[in-house]
């Protein structure tokens, strides 16, 4: 009988976390959703489970299949703007209307209209958003401009003249300054060199959201697109491992004069307010762009749960990070200021006080001058505090209005953005620098997928 009770004791230890939830409601998300930030969320409101299933594909058409056939097993969706599945599904309907909540009402209306569009359809809220990452900022390396004597008038200031730039890189400052290189681009960095060329990625996304953002025709057989074709083909190595094409690698961001980094909404303001953002159009007579990927939440028509989702979704504005905030709301002009900046400053200074007693107790000389190196970096960084008290600084955000907050364009609102263009694409470009691969064969090739595409959307 004893042992009879053990095992009941047993099984119902284990049974205890399902029970105890029995009564609650249980929210379900895809996998695009931030785990950290949904935590959180179930931390404060324990009546609340939510669990991840990656069951559905996040392509276009799985999306809408599972939607036409009123599907109910996933209650909220959080898609990358890229793929162009959001705009499809916000035109079709398939949609909670999130505007039926005073909060997100109120939200919505304050934000960038560049993004409030996205996201409305008939003065309906379709979604919120949640992310946002830019495909590319431009900085500069003022250290390296000054050691190689570069006044800022002599700097390219556009892509086309930038990569011009970096082809005579070598005959200008290839031989006194070996150690650098022209520019440094991430999304290239994780390719081989010998099988990738650094530039046309850069140089595809920004020609693409140019002439879109203008409301130009996408062709590729156009003067500025041959120009730019023409300076990137003598990077393309494909394969070919001579001393020329070694030499011509993209060099790391601490030895290159520029770098090309795609960022975050947080993170961009990591380069803003030192005076190292670039401004980099198209070409000359050119606004500046920067690409901008979103993604979206939204709740599913069909949910069984749709006033928790919508509460879940909220959570997304209630746990917003100050940075986002800033990114996607004009009027939010204050600088931050970490809650814990007065204590680290109060404990820093007591551990540089501790310290100097110590050196000055300490007999051991290895002992002091380990003391004295840690005295000197605390000191530093204590300064280095008190010059710069805000993690966003008011220099920060002035600079994001002027340079970046007017050329914000959302990727995956054009035609063409969808599940294939941008593997189209990939498989075009791929081709240079191929055998028997001309650039003349690289444009009509362009041009081919296009129209083919635009017909088929009956553009």
């Amino acid at each position: 009988m004893r042992k009879l009770m053990s095992i009941i004791c047993f099984f119902l230890i284990l049974l205890f976390p399902y029970l105890a939830y029995a009564g609650t409601t249980t929210i379900v998300t895809n996998w695009g959703a931030y785990a950290n930030l949904l935590d959180e969320y179930e931390k404060d409101h324990p009546d609340i489970r939510i669990r991840n299933d990656d069951s559905v594909d996040q392509l276009y058409s799985e999306l809408i299949n599972y939607f036409l056939t009123n599907d109910n097993r996933i209650d909220m969706f959080f898609v990358d703007s890229q793929i162009g599945a959001f705009g499809q599904i916000r035109d079709k309907g398939y949609y909670v209307d999130l505007s039926q909540d005073q909060d997100i009402s109120d939200y919505i209306h304050q934000i960038n209209p560049v993004i409030s569009r996205c996201i409305m359809k008939d003065d309906k809220i379709a979604a919120l958003p949640t992310y946002m990452v830019f495909e590319y900022i431009f900085v500069v390396n003022r250290n390296i401009q000054a050691e190689i004597g570069l006044a800022d008038e002599e700097l390219p200031d556009n892509l086309l003249d930038l990569f011009r730039f970096a082809n005579k890189w070598d005959e200008h400052y290839g031989k006194d300054y070996p150690e650098y290189y022209p520019l440094y681009n991430s999304s290239a960095a994780i390719y081989p060199v010998e099988m990738y060329n650094p530039f046309w990625g850069l140089m595809m996304e920004k020609y693409i959201d140019s002439m879109l953002m203008t409301g130009q025709m996408l062709r590729f057989d156009t003067p500025l697109f041959r120009m730019l074709l023409d300076e990137i083909t003598p990077w393309n190595s494909n394969g070919n491992t001579s001393n020329e094409s070694k030499r011509k690698k993209i060099g790391e961001p601490e030895n290159s004069l520029f770098a090309v980094f795609p960022t975050s909404g947080d993170f961009v303001f990591e380069y803003l307010g030192n005076d190292i953002l670039m401004s980099m159009p198209i070409d000359k007579g050119w606004s500046d762009v920067y690409g901008c990927k979103i993604e979206y939440a939204f709740v599913n028509p069909a949910s069984r749960h749709i006033p928790e989702s919508i509460n879940v979704v909220k959570a997304f504005m209630e746990y917003m990070t100050p940075e986002m905030e800033r990114a996607v709301i004009p009027h939010q002009n204050s600088p931050y200021q970490s809650p814990d900046y007065e204590t680290d400053v109060a404990d820093l200074k007591a551990h540089i006080e501790k310290q100097k007693i110590a050196i000055a107790n300490e007999i051991d000389t290895d002992r002091k001058d380990w003391y004295e190196f840690d005295l000197g970096v605390s000191e530093a960084r204590l300064q280095d505090m008190i010059d710069h008290p805000y993690s966003i600084s008011p220099e920060a955000i002035r600079e994001y209005r002027e340079k970046v907050e007017p050329f914000i364009f959302p990727i995956g609102e054009s035609p063409y953005d969808g599940e294939t263009f941008y593997v189209e694409l990939l498989d075009v470009m791929e081709l240079l620098g191929s055998d028997g691969i001309t650039n003349d064969v690289i444009i009509r090739k362009l041009d081919e997928m296009i129209i083919k595409m635009e017909m088929e959307l009956g553009i």
